[in-house]
């Protein structure tokens, strides 16, 4: 219990979303299993109260935040793989109908609502993490479904499958700027990431013509031995 409410608590220190990702996982948790009711509950209530410094912090700067987050490029920039989402689709399906076995899982899926206010967190991001867990789920299904086939033949299906979804699985690109209504899209029927690393392309959430002249702005109106400081830290993250 000590251990799990001084992670949660850390969690609060270190990321701003994925700490109530986390708690609401606890939360989802309590709801579905009766038996662990009282010590979700204590976990959130006891992180809740060692994270209460940077929560104040946080409450009272929410408009730089909700200012940096909403009018950041990168919000409408998804990436969508196809085919882990169909795997995830019937692992999710698997989950329901075995609801005592996986309420983890469900847990999970429930919390990563929170990063639907920011698309690309929810669809590429954090947001991502049930996908994956719901798309091995499937692959066990099928692993258990296969184990009275042929040992190699089994092996030889699951490595292929899976090679598929590292290397090739389609991805599906959708781009939106944060003031317009019309929605851009790409399929890449090769994993980008792959394609990427090999080929040396593909797409970056670096936007310099937002940057570049305000960096211009500062080395005009500033000494080299001046320490430039800003009060919004994403800013200071960028800038330097």
């Amino acid at each position: 219990l000590y251990r799990a409410v001084i992670f949660l608590a850390l969690c609060f220190y270190t990321h701003i979303s994925v700490s109530w990702f986390f708690a609401l996982s606890y939360i989802f948790y309590a709801l579905l299993d009766r038996q662990s009711r009282d010590n979700s509950v204590k976990v959130v209530g006891y992180a809740l109260l060692m994270a209460l410094p940077i929560l104040i912090s946080q409450f009272f700067r929410l408009k730089f935040i909700q200012l940096a987050g909403n009018n950041t490029p990168g919000q409408f920039y998804l990436q969508i793989k196809i085919f882990d989402y169909i795997l995830a689709s019937f692992g999710l399906y698997l989950a329901v109908k075995m609801i005592p076995k996986y309420r983890l899982l469900i847990s999970l899926f429930l919390a990563s609502f929170i990063f639907l206010a920011y698309p690309h967190r929810f669809f590429t991001a954090e947001g991502y993490i049930p996908v994956i867990l719901f798309s091995a789920l499937t692959l066990q299904f099928i692993w258990e479904k296969l184990k009275e086939k042929r040992v190699k033949a089994k092996k030889i299906f699951i490595g292929a499958l899976i090679t598929f979804i590292l290397l090739i699985s389609p991805t599906l690109f959708l781009r939106k700027s944060v003031n317009q209504a019309e929605v851009g899209y790409q399929i890449d029927w090769v994993d980008p990431a792959f394609s990427g690393l090999l080929f040396a392309k593909g797409s970056s959430t670096w936007f310099p013509w937002i940057y570049l002249p305000t960096v211009d702005i500062i080395k005009s109106s500033s000494d080299s031995r001046e320490v430039i400081d800003s009060d919004i830290n994403i800013a200071g993250i960028i800038l330097s």
